[in-house]
């Protein structure tokens, strides 16, 4: 009798205390939770190999820069002779040169990209 009383005490003991420990964990969790800031900007801007591989970069971005200009001062001079001597041209050089004036339209589509 004594044992059966027993049981009857520690379930609800026991669910008091797991009620107990969720409530404290709850609270303290809440208590210690910040949000927090992080400028990755500066991050980044205090590696120190940022700086090396940023040159790297704007150099290949000058050199890609480079050929669109060359590309489109081509292409400029290629359709002005297009239109300048269209007129005269054969159906089959019209075409030709329509086809290579488009080719080189795409190229600097595609190194703009």
């Amino acid at each position: 009798m004594l044992k059966n009383n027993m049981n009857k005490q520690a379930f609800p003991i026991s669910r008091i205390a797991i009620l107990m420990s969720t409530v404290m964990f709850f609270y303290f969790k809440s208590k210690t939770s910040e949000l927090v800031f992080v400028d990755v900007n500066k991050l980044i801007e205090g590696y120190k190999r940022t700086k090396v591989e940023r040159e790297k970069f704007d150099e290949k971005a000058q050199l890609l820069k480079a050929n669109v200009d060359s590309l489109m001062v081509d292409w400029q001079k290629e359709l002005k002779n297009y239109e300048k001597t269209h007129s005269s041209m054969t159906k089959k050089e019209l075409v030709l040169k329509q086809e290579v004036l488009r080719n080189k339209q795409e190229q600097i589509g595609n190194y703009k990209q």
